[in-house]
């Protein structure tokens, strides 16, 4: 709560100054992760743990260059860990609930004249997979198994919920580094002992593929260009596989290692979401084109209906997606 305060504070300060020079416009998208803290409230809530986020951005202009707003739309994936008592007694034996959730997000940023930022938004959970550390058995060691499947306990998940996010802090090049705060407004899961919600406080790196532009979105006065096809493709699959090893990285740093854990898998996976259009961007960007990210993003996702064969897949929807509105810069 502390640290909603201060950032509130903050970015109520920032927003009600206009900057001394015009700032730069951004527009572009990013990857984003960082280590984070969960604030389990509720109940059943006995100790707080670790966590983290990982995900892409997407940012443009809003108005003017001098306001320095900007429009970010987020797809995130933001991990929660913390000691519950789902039964509600002080005396039961605790569990370790670990929770992946999810999460898309639209904000507004403010960017200052000396390129610090401060940023407030909304998000919505689609998705969720929760986890419970059983204790230990006689001669035996504990395990990790969805919530669902908990025997003797009821920890109900729940996917859909709103939140919101406070942010600040400074962008440097390509580069960004903020503080940031995400509360959630409705319960992450449901047990006998009543309902828990979660806020998590974090430090987070952003790294921007775009360069500074004064307006956004690509030209669509200069001429349809495609970069080779092939080309586009292996830098695609290039992209996934780095994604994979870059998120199953991070979910080990985050993992607490007790039991069987599934937090590499699944920041592996999304790791793919992310860099499969990256490495198509990227490529396309070293062949003199730029283009609108959202459809190289939903080609990426149509892709993985693709199953077994999603590292192919995936790449070639992000391919389709892109040469839809890539352009001669």
């Amino acid at each position: 709560m502390r640290a909603f305060v201060l950032l509130a504070c903050t970015t109520s300060i920032a927003l009600a100054q206009p900057p001394a020079d015009p700032a730069p416009s951004t527009h572009g998208w990013s990857v984003l992760l960082g280590p984070g803290v969960s604030i389990l409230s509720g109940a059943p809530a006995r100790a707080n743990g670790g966590g983290g986020i990982i995900g892409l951005a997407s940012e443009r202009p809003l108005g003017t260059r001098v306001t320095g707003l900007t429009l970010r739309s987020e797809l995130l994936a933001i991990t929660t860990e913390g000691d519950i008592t789902p039964g509600g007694d002080d005396a039961e034996a605790r569990t370790t609930l670990s929770s992946q959730r999810f999460v898309t997000g639209v904000g507004v940023r403010r960017y200052g004249s000396r390129a610090g930022f401060v940023g407030v938004g909304a998000t919505v959970s689609f998705g969720h997979v929760c986890f419970v550390d059983l204790p230990p058995r006689s001669m035996g060691a504990g395990e990790s198994v969805e919530c669902l499947a908990a025997p003797d306990l009821r920890i109900t998940p729940v996917a859909q919920g709103l939140g919101g996010t406070l942010s600040a802090g400074l962008a440097r090049g390509r580069w960004e580094f903020a503080l940031r705060y995400d509360q959630g407004f409705t319960p992450i899961v449901r047990t006998d002992g009543g309902s828990i919600t979660v806020a998590s406080v974090g430090a987070v790196v952003h790294h921007r593929f775009a360069r500074r532009v004064e307006s956004g979105g690509p030209d669509a006065s200069r001429p349809r260009a495609a970069p080779p096809l092939a080309g586009q493709v292996r830098a695609g699959m290039l992209g996934w596989a780095g994604g994979l090893v870059a998120g199953m990285l991070v979910g080990g740093a985050i993992s607490d290692g007790r039991g069987e854990d599934w937090t590499p898998l699944l920041t592996g996976l999304l790791g793919t979401f992310v860099g499969t259009p990256v490495g198509v961007h990227w490529y396309g960007a070293r062949h003199g084109t730029r283009a609108n990210p959202i459809p190289t993003v939903i080609g990426t996702m149509l892709g993985a209906f693709g199953g077994p064969a999603a590292p192919y897949t995936m790449p070639l929807g992000a391919v389709i997606g892109y040469n839809t509105t890539s352009r001669e810069r």
